[in-house]
């Protein structure tokens, strides 16, 4: 690959270019067409293969995963008790295939063990979009104790979910990517795993943390962060918050209806998988 003048890469062979701080998407400029689709799929908009929301003139995406234009399609949003919410990370289907696996002890017909304890074993990973794939990283195979009651088994997956939330934001860092850490993202995978759990809609999640709308976010991401900024770091599950009107003396606190499932320590009811050959060859 070669650079351009524009700074993008250019795939000298095909005639494409690999458009995004975190090369994400490849794009033809004979055509004037997207060849992948949308990392965040339909959270962007019914239009798979859009950009902006079809507003490039005055509207960025600097890193191909989050800025000022998700606020326009509503994948986005600011709350005044929940920071910035990301509907992407939010979403109740992320941590369905690892509470599934958790609370029907992990789909397995016979127990296993590791580190001298019977249970079960559980998959749970996060995946990023890009190139018209999902690439899973993050997190791995983890060990669930036995006979754990409904309370016991969220607090594990729980703890795992955070656990693989925390592994896919550290990834992303590593591998250079901006949208590490991004100051939504740990907050907006807690309330997706309540979703899951508890089964919260979208509308009762806004009416919960207070969402102020498309129109007053758009107002305070450019106050905050100016037209073509970025969202800031966040390595807590805790929501950042900033000076708006519309919150003005009442930031938070943290939902209480978010906050009911208790973290389990590792190492406890659940940990990092290890098998039982494994143990007996160190």
């Amino acid at each position: 690959m070669n650079v351009i003048f524009s700074c993008l890469r250019f795939a000298v062979l095909l005639g494409f270019l690999l458009v995004g701080q975190d090369l994400l998407a490849y794009y033809n400029p004979a055509t004037g067409t997207w060849l992948s689709r949308d990392p965040i799929e339909e959270q962007g908009g019914l239009n798979l293969y859009g950009f902006v929301a079809n507003n490039p003139i005055n509207d960025v995406d600097v890193n191909g995963l989050s800025g000022r234009a998700d606020i326009l399609t509503r994948r986005l949003e600011y709350t005044c008790a929940c920071g910035w919410i990301d509907w992407s990370h939010a979403g109740p289907d992320n941590a369905r295939e690892l509470w599934k696996q958790v609370n029907h002890d992990g789909l397995r017909p016979h127990a296993v063990r590791s580190r001298g304890r019977d249970g079960f074993s559980v998959w749970a990973v996060q995946s990023q979009g890009g190139l018209g794939i999902r690439v899973p990283f993050g997190g791995g195979m983890y060990f669930v104790s036995n006979g754990l009651d409904e309370s016991g088994k969220k607090s594990a997956a729980l703890s795992i979910w955070k656990d693989v939330s925390v592994r896919f934001e550290g990834s992303q860092s590593r591998m250079g990517q901006s949208s590490g850490f991004s100051e939504e993202d740990l907050p907006s995978n807690l309330i997706g795993f309540y979703r899951t759990v508890q089964g919260m809609s979208q509308l009762t999640i806004r009416l919960m943390c207070r969402a102020i709308g498309k129109d007053k976010s758009l107002e305070l991401w450019d106050d905050t962060y100016g037209v073509d900024g970025q969202l800031g770091k966040n390595h807590t599950f805790k929501p950042i918050y900033h000076a708006c009107a519309p919150c003005e003396g009442r930031h938070g606190p943290w939902p209480t209806q978010l906050d009911t499932i208790q973290d389990a320590v590792k190492g406890t009811s659940w940990d990092d998988w290890k098998r039982e050959t494994d143990e007996a060859g160190r």
